[in-house]
């Protein structure tokens, strides 16, 4: 079955990171998933240890699909109109990724 990971980088409206992410935790991610192909997500804020630039972005969510991405994106477009977006939503990129491989786990994580 393909994979496909989504992955949002975004920012708050300036002054706005606690109304940000309250929307984001509690009314967008549950609304992606039930309105998308999406089977999971997870989110990220950036840390202070960075070995290369973050491009501008502070936050970040990965949407797991098992669909391909023609199904994923179109599955995104078409819920856009419905959810709230709230007005906390500041600048956003959006990525699909192809999985390439297998996850590979630690020998640690294997015992």
């Amino acid at each position: 079955m393909p994979k496909v990971q989504m992955l949002v980088y975004s920012n708050a409206v300036d002054g706005k990171d606690d109304e940000f992410n309250r929307w984001y935790n509690e009314v967008h991610l549950s609304e992606v998933i039930q309105l998308t192909e999406a089977v999971a997500a997870t989110r990220y804020r950036l840390s202070d240890y960075q070995a290369a630039d973050a491009d501008g972005y502070r936050y970040l969510a990965i949407y797991e699909f098992e669909v391909g991405a023609k199904a994923a994106f179109d599955s995104l477009m078409a819920a856009t109109e419905k959810m709230d977006m709230g007005d906390s939503l500041g600048d956003t990129k959006i990525a699909f990724y192809n999985e390439i491989t297998a996850r590979v786990t630690s020998y640690r994580l294997q015992r």
